[in-house]
């Protein structure tokens, strides 16, 4: 490890300033002396580079944790690690962007086609596909409260608009849209006050979790896929063509991509 390149990542919702024999290596947020907590709001993580020239290093970690979230993560490594997880974290961002792109274009094609046609089924499976756009461009942005409520909540509504179309496209029903115009409140909410309000509970280290999107999970997820499990396994059992394409071709795409993963 001596005179070579090493590799320091760090990970914070805070201030963070860390030192190796006593020369500072990594730099984040704002340090005040009359200041307990920061105002850095964002994610912050980053690599940092090094050389060690000594057997015997000093490894010193100031930290300045938000107001309302505690997270530093820190790992040591050489340079190697280190560019491979940035070739990972890199590939990772491009495929989110293609989907997303994909998502999009898929998106903007239906909803046009239900303007002309007038066919509801297009229109709610645009929608999902533009929620699912959402959620997949917010994955590679900067993790911001904002950001973070954005990506969580557009799962959920996805979940509930795939859930619409298929009770309209497969068994001919018109769902309830009251849970939603839920969803979508409690998000216009989350969107203004970002910052959830946080329960620390002390199980083996303190484990940090934001009650509204954790009821919101609880509840709209389990509503939606109850929704959308009933109302495949229902068009399923009535013998319709397209739920039962829609199962072969789901199942045979899970196990084309495991067989795919499983290759590599």
């Amino acid at each position: 490890m001596l005179n070579k390149v090493q590799a320091l990542f760090y990970n914070t919702n805070g201030s963070v300033k860390i030192s190796i024999n006593n020369e500072v290596v990594a730099l984040c947020g704002v340090f005040d002396g009359n200041k307990h907590y920061t105002d850095v709001k964002s994610e912050q993580k980053d690599y940092k580079y090094f050389i060690l020239k000594k057997n015997k290093n000093v490894l010193q970690v100031q930290y300045l944790p938000a107001l309302k979230r505690h997270n530093l993560n820190i790992r040591l490594g050489d340079a190697k690690w280190a560019a491979g997880n940035l070739k990972d974290k890199k590939d990772g961002e491009i495929r989110s962007y293609a989907v997303a792109t994909f998502y999009f274009s898929f998106a903007i094609v239906l909803i046009l086609f239900y303007f002309f046609i007038k066919n509801q089924e297009y229109l709610f499976f645009g929608l999902y596909c533009l929620a699912t756009f959402l959620q997949y461009l917010s994955e590679v942005l900067t993790q911001t409260p904002t950001i973070k409520v954005l990506s969580a909540y557009s799962f959920l509504i996805s979940l509930e608009l795939l859930a619409i179309f298929m009770a309209l496209a497969i068994n001919k029903i018109h769902k309830t849209k009251i849970p939603l115009f839920l969803m979508i409140a409690v998000l216009i909410f989350s969107l203004i006050f970002p910052d959830d309000f946080i329960v620390t509970i002390k199980f083996v280290k303190n484990i940090e979790i934001p009650v509204i999107r954790f009821l919101s999970y609880v509840i709209f997820l389990s509503y939606s896929l109850f929704s959308f499990a009933y109302h495949w396994i229902q068009g399923f059992g009535h013998k319709n063509w397209d739920a039962k394409l829609l199962t072969y071709g789901t199942g045979i795409g899970i196990l084309l991509f495991y067989s795919l993963l499983g290759m590599q």
